[in-house]
C-alpha cells in the first residue's frame, strides 16, 4: 500500500482530510476520545457525501507518529484488486446508510424540539406517526402496510427464536436424562460390587484370624 508516515509535536493540530489514520505511537485527542497506539480514524473517507463524513480534528498531546492513507492512493491500489474494490464499495454503502439514518433522525428530533412536539408522550407519538405517514406517502406506500410488514417480520423472528429455544430445551433435557441414566447405572453397579464384597466376607468370616488348628500347633 502507498502509505505515508507523519510526525506531530505536542499541542499540534492534526488535520487529515479524506485520509485514514493509524496511530503508531504517542497520544492525541480525537473527537472526545483519547487516541493511543492502535487507534484508527478516518474510515469514512470512502464516502463521497461530505455531509456524512466526520469533521473532527486531532490534537497531539505528545510526540505523535501516524501512518496515513489518502482516498486517492486507496483508489489507485483498488484498481488492480476488483474483489477488494467491491468489498470497500459494500462497506461504503452500509456506512452511508447508517450515517444517513442517524443524520435524518437528528434532524427530526431537533425539528420536533424546536416546535414543542415532544412536550408530552401523546404529542411525541402523534408527531412520529405523522412523520412516518408522510415518508410512506413520499415512497408511494401505505402506512398500514409498512407497520404490518414490520409486525410480520417481528412475528417471524419471534417464531424462529421460539423454535430455537424449544430445540435447545429438548437437547438440554436429553443431556440431563442421559446423565441420570448413567448415574443410575453406576449406582446399580456399585450396589452389585458391595453385595459381592459382603458375600465374600460371609463365606470366609474367620479370614482375618488364624485357624484354630494352626494356632494350637504353634
Amino acid at each position: 500500500l502507498e502509505m505515508d508516515n507523519l510526525i506531530f509535536i505536542p499541542h499540534e493540530e492534526i488535520r487529515c482530510e479524506r485520509t485514514i489514520c493509524f496511530v503508531r505511537r504517542g497520544i492525541c485527542i480525537y473527537g472526545g476520545h483519547v487516541a493511543t497506539k492502535g487507534f484508527t480514524w478516518g474510515q469514512d473517507m470512502i464516502l463521497n457525501n461530505a455531509e456524512l463524513r466526520k469533521t473532527h480534528h486531532g490534537w497531539a498531546r505528545t510526540f505523535m507518529e501516524l501512518t496515513v492513507l489518502t482516498r486517492h492512493d486507496l483508489d489507485e491500489v483498488l484498481e488492480d484488486m476488483p474483489d477488494d474494490r467491491k468489498a470497500v464499495r459494500r462497506y461504503a454503502i452500509r456506512l452511508g446508510f447508517i450515517r444517513g439514518m442517524v443524520r435524518h433522525a437528528r434532524h427530526v428530533r431537533n425539528h420536533a424540539h424546536r416546535h414543542g412536539h415532544f412536550e408530552t408522550r401523546e404529542k411525541k407519538k402523534a408527531f412520529l406517526d405523522a412523520h412516518f405517514a408522510e415518508l410512506a406517502v413520499r415512497s408511494r406506500n401505505d402506512p398500514t402496510k409498512i407497520w404490518q410488514g414490520q409486525l410480520t417480520s417481528i412475528t417471524k423472528r419471534g417464531a424462529v427464536a421460539m423454535r430455537r429455544l424449544r430445540q435447545t430445551h429438548k437437547e438440554l433435557l436429553s443431556v440431563v436424562e442421559d446423565g441420570a441414566r448413567s448415574i443410575d447405572t453406576q449406582i446399580t453397579e456399585l450396589e452389585k460390587t458391595l453385595e459381592a464384597v459382603g458375600k465374600s466376607h460371609r463365606v470366609f468370616p474367620s479370614m482375618p484370624h488364624a485357624p484354630k488348628a494352626f494356632s494350637q500347633s504353634m
